[in-house]
């Protein structure tokens, strides 16, 4: 997740969301919730950046899942926060 965060800033989009979309999956396998919220938020972030509204929603209603199906109220809230960020990209609020 982190050396996705770094690809990207160094200008390696396309490598950035590879190793982004392999953090994913490899944490959804550990099935270890607070470790599916961080990636979730980094990938909704770079979603954000990308200005890419649909996958945003998408990632943001993971994480309003996860914040309820586990009492993590932060996840819930951020995920919230990025649907409403996706929303308001689209003028669909």
């Amino acid at each position: 997740m982190y050396l996705a965060h770094t690809k990207w800033q160094f200008g390696e989009v396309g490598r950035a969301r590879q190793l982004i979309d392999e953090a994913v999956v490899r944490t959804v396998e550990s099935a270890h919730v607070p470790s599916q919220g961080n990636t979730y938020v980094f990938k909704a972030l770079l979603e954000t950046v990308r200005g890419s509204a649909h996958c945003v929603a998408h990632d943001a209603e993971i994480l309003v899942q996860i914040g309820q199906e586990h009492g993590l109220a932060l996840i819930r809230a951020l995920g919230g926060a990025l649907f409403r960020m996706g929303a308001c990209s689209t003028r669909e609020f």
